[in-house]
């Protein structure tokens, strides 16, 4: 498939849906972790090869689960403008593959993030939008484990 076919396309609002997705849901879901669910906060830096560890892998994983699975089944929507097929079945796999590769079940806990990361797909229309999310939701899971 082609780059735009998987979703490389519309950048700028990809990034403006990513950017404000992230600035508006992660402190919130980093808020109830620590105040409700009592998750620890860990003070820690986050080096450059890491953030290029965990771009790679945003990038692979929204690659293989948004573009390429959005783009080799029909869609139809469940519940009109929130949920659809394609991103519940992508969602579902999408935690069973942590929670395989991770030998811990509780890694299913990414179907919440990954039904975000669907809707952010296509509300923007772009891969733009969930990778940045992804990226950013990887990267506060180094401070606030929940």
């Amino acid at each position: 498939k082609s780059p735009y076919e998987l979703g490389y396309r519309n950048y700028l609002k990809g990034f403006l849906w990513g950017v404000s997705a992230s600035a508006t849901l992660l402190p919130l879901y980093a808020l109830a972790c620590v105040e409700l669910f009592g998750a620890p906060f860990h003070l820690g830096t986050v080096s450059f090869s890491l953030f290029l560890f965990y771009l790679t892998v945003a990038v692979g994983e929204e690659t293989f689960f948004r573009g390429f699975f959005y783009s080799s089944f029909e869609n139809e929507w469940i519940v009109r403008g929130l949920l659809s097929k394609n991103n519940l079945v992508s969602s579902v796999l999408f935690g069973a593959a942590h929670a395989l590769v991770y030998y811990d079940p509780t890694m299913f806990k990414v179907f919440l993030p990954s039904l975000v990361m669907g809707w952010l797909y296509e509300r923007s229309d772009s891969l733009i939008a969930p990778i940045i999310f992804h990226l950013c939701a990887d990267l506060l899971y180094l401070f606030v484990r929940c």
